[in-house]
């Protein structure tokens, strides 16, 4: 999974965080599933929050620092 994660991410400590994160998603809809294929399953977790992530990163404004002392 984190070599996964890496290749999303490039970055080893944002894929361990996405790691984390899609587990912990995974485990809240765990009982819900009717699938047998949970390695899918939770690769498509991990993969829908990291596009989720960077759609909201895209969203946020970008604060300029202006200098104005001449």
């Amino acid at each position: 999974m984190l070599l996964y994660g890496l290749s999303l991410t490039r970055s080893h400590y944002e894929a361990e965080d996405l790691v984390q994160e899609a587990l912990y998603r995974f485990l809240l809809i765990y009982d819900q599933l009717e699938d047998t294929n949970y390695k899918a399953r939770l690769f498509r977790v991990m993969r829908n929050y990291y596009f989720d992530k960077q759609r909201k990163e895209k969203k946020k404004p970008t604060i300029y620092s202006i200098n104005l002392s001449n």
